[in-house]
């Protein structure tokens, strides 16, 4: 739960250390300023709009192309 600001490559950061139930540990790093206002349910939308696009024609305007042919390849957000 400590949380400590960081430069790297030039890069600002935010470190934080998670300790689990059994006392397992892990760092986490946030990138402040990156947060996307945009929910699941935005892209399931966006993504069923975009069904009928040809695979080259790339996907929703909220993802990459590559995620957008993922997720019809895979059937996701039916």
């Amino acid at each position: 739960k400590a949380m400590r600001e960081e430069t790297r490559g030039g890069v600002k950061m935010r470190r934080f250390l998670l300790t689990n139930t059994v006392g397992e540990r892990t760092v986490l790093y946030l990138l402040p300023g990156l947060d996307v206002p945009i929910s699941a349910s935005e892209i399931r939308r966006s993504m069923h709009g975009s069904k009928g696009r040809k695979k080259s024609g790339g996907g929703s305007a909220m993802v990459p192309a590559a995620v957008a042919e993922y997720v019809r390849e895979h059937g996701l957000y039916r």
